[in-house]
This record gives C-alpha cells, structure tokens and sequence, in this order.
C-alpha cells in the first residue's frame, strides 16, 4: 500500500505484495498508547519481531516474538546494539510539565529521550519512524508543551524513508485519564489510544516501499488518524502472509 492524498482524505492503494515483514522496536510501550502498539503488532503475523524500550517491562504482555529490554533513558547509546535488523521504530514517549515536575525534566523526556531514539534508529538503518507528537505542536509557541513538541517533530527528521508524525487530540485512557481530558471528554469526542496505535502501525506498513533520496514526512492529526485505523484490517489481510 502507499500513502495517497485526495483533498483531505488519506487513503491506501495496493502496490506490489513486496516487504511483507516488520521488525519493530518500541519505546514508551507501557505508555497509554505505547501499549496497544505492542498490542497489535503481537497478532500481526507480518510482525516478526518486536523489541521493547523501557524503564520497566509490561508483565501484562506476554509473546515468543516480543523482547522487553529494560534500558536506562538516559543512556540510551549504551544500548545502540539493541537497534540492530528493526525495520520500523515507533516512539510513544510523552509526559506532562506537572508529571515530571519542572520544565527540564519534562524537556528531558518529550525532547531529549525522544531525539536520541530517533537518532539511534536512523544509525541502525531503521526506515521509517512513528511519534506521538500532539495537537498544537508548533516550534515557535510560546507554551512549553507545544514548543517542545513542535521542536520534537523537526528534529526527528533525520532522513528516514517514512516519517509518521501523529497529533492526537484528547485521548480516551480510560480510568488513567487526565483531568484536563476528562473535562474535554464531556465536551468534545476523545480518541481511544487504540486508534492511535492502528494508525500508527498501518501508516508504516504502508509506507514500507518508499524509496527515494527525499524523506517521506507525513503529519496526521485527529481526522487523519481515524481515517487511517480504519484502513487497519483490509490493509493486513489483503497482505496477509500465506504459508
């Protein structure tokens, strides 16, 4: 499938069935989406094998082809021989100024953490690279959490074959909802991370047979992401692996 842009609508066209395996590694996989992505990429059989980045493994998840590696954030580099024969990084990292507990520290983990991810995945010849990033996201802001997150979107820009940017808007996670999603769940439609995770992982699965010097930079947000996971079941099993 390749990616195609008709007015405002992303759809998926069928190429030739070529590059039918993914070998993804994941970091933030015990985040509210972070965890649905090791999720679906567990039934996948074009999922081969799945590498996970954490502080902490999650014990809920159990699989032959799934690897958790339990990494210090902070020195990531050590861990460079981790990266090695992955296809596809999908990076769900993400925090809040209250949650991490001044502006540095949240810095640290939605800049830093993720911009060495994505560096590490580009030296290890990954080619494409899917990030959370949010709604508002714009470098220039004069809000931490959307100028980090803007920042974060241009440097991840490393040359990859296939760049997915997601900007969520309100996330439906359940009882560990957020305050602030909370109310807006009371005004406006949430997205379930679930949705998130699908799009995520079909917009790789198509982009898997671009080529091209130019870097492919697509940047999604809540009507694009909703479109996309619907695609998700026709995508794989129209590309379904026969044995």
């Amino acid at each position: 499938y390749q990616r195609r842009v008709r007015g405002a609508k992303i759809y998926y066209r069928s190429p030739p069935q070529t590059n039918l395996e993914m070998k993804a590694i994941v970091v933030g996989g015990t985040g509210a989406i972070g965890r649905f992505v090791l999720q679906e990429l567990i039934t996948l059989p074009q999922c081969l094998k799945i590498t996970s980045l954490g502080r902490r493994e999650n014990k809920e998840l159990v699989s032959e082809k799934l690897n958790q590696v339990v990494v210090d954030m902070d020195k990531l580099e050590d861990y460079k021989e981790v990266f090695e024969d992955h296809t596809t990084a999908f990076c769900c990292l993400g925090t809040t100024r209250k949650a991490a507990g001044s502006d540095a520290a949240f810095r640290k983990v939605d800049f830093d953490y993720v911009v060495n991810f994505a560096t590490l995945s580009k030296e290890s010849g990954i080619r494409d690279f899917m990030v959370v990033s949010s709604q508002g996201a714009n470098k220039n802001s004069w809000f931490l959490y959307m100028k980090t997150k803007g920042q974060m979107e241009e440097a991840i820009q490393l040359g990859f074959s296939n760049v997915g940017i997601f900007r969520p808007g309100f996330l439906d996670r359940g009882n560990e909802a957020r305050t602030v999603e909370k109310l807006a769940g009371l005004l406006v439609k949430s997205m379930p991370c679930v949705t998130v995770a699908r799009a995520m992982i079909a917009h790789a699965w198509a982009g898997r047979d671009l080529k091209g010097e130019k870097e492919q930079v697509s940047i999604l947000d809540n009507k694009h992401i909703f479109q996309i996971a619907a695609q998700y079941d026709k995508l794989f099993k129209e590309t379904a692996v026969v044995e």
